[in-house]
């Protein structure tokens, strides 16, 4: 079997912080995502204070029940996308654990990636998806969760980042932090491809385009 540790495919790792400019432009100055226990309010979307960061294949993140809603549910369909995409080269870095739910812990059943031990990404990856997709749980709401306690490194695995523009709705202050937000982009994250979604309040969805700078 070739080896490589570069991965070639498609699919990304997606992490998804609260939703809030100015949290968003902390950890971009930062240049880290770490767990919630480490920046507290500043944490993970849903819960603070916890020991580990999470992160899901987005694209099969939704269990069959749920995929029903987003059908009918344009606002949800189109607005709830993870702000930070990750290269799944990330895995070759750590130690990782997967749950086949959510579960916020490592149990008796959790698989561990041992990322020294990966000698060819692309087929990790493929490994883990038909794992994933073949599991009997994969009709809950949430199907799976990739967690660590190492903080990321975002100029080494930052691949796409969503920002959340509210467009004329914006204040002053916010305005101030899209930009700045844009800026550090620009300077020091010269290879994410950077994308913002805007909701329309008439329409009840949520647009998102790839922003060139």
């Amino acid at each position: 079997m070739k080896s490589t540790k570069k991965y070639t495919k498609k699919h990304l790792l997606g992490h998804k912080s609260v939703l809030s400019l100015k949290v968003m432009y902390k950890i971009l100055k930062d240049g880290y995502l770490k767990p919630g226990s480490q920046v507290g309010q500043d944490g993970l979307w849903g819960q603070d204070g916890m020991d580990f960061i999470f992160l899901m294949f987005y694209d099969i993140g939704y269990g069959r029940l749920m995929q029903k809603t987003l059908k009918k549910d344009k606002l949800l369909k189109t607005c709830d996308k993870p702000n930070y995409l990750l290269n799944t080269e990330l895995l070759l870095d750590r130690i990782t654990y997967l749950n086949m739910e959510w579960r916020g812990a490592k149990h008796t059943n959790s698989i561990k990636i041992n990322g020294k031990k990966i000698d060819n990404i692309d087929n990790k990856i493929k490994e883990l998806r038909k794992i994933i997709t073949n599991d009997k749980k994969y009709s809950m709401f949430f199907t799976h969760e990739f967690f660590i306690k190492k903080k990321i490194n975002l100029k080494k695995f930052l691949k796409k980042i969503v920002i959340t523009d509210l467009g004329k709705n914006k204040n002053k202050n916010e305005k101030e932090l899209y930009n700045k937000i844009i800026d550090i982009l620009k300077n020091k994250y010269p290879n994410t491809e950077i994308y913002t979604k805007t909701f329309y309040e008439k329409k009840e969805h949520c647009i998102t385009r790839k922003l060139k700078i």
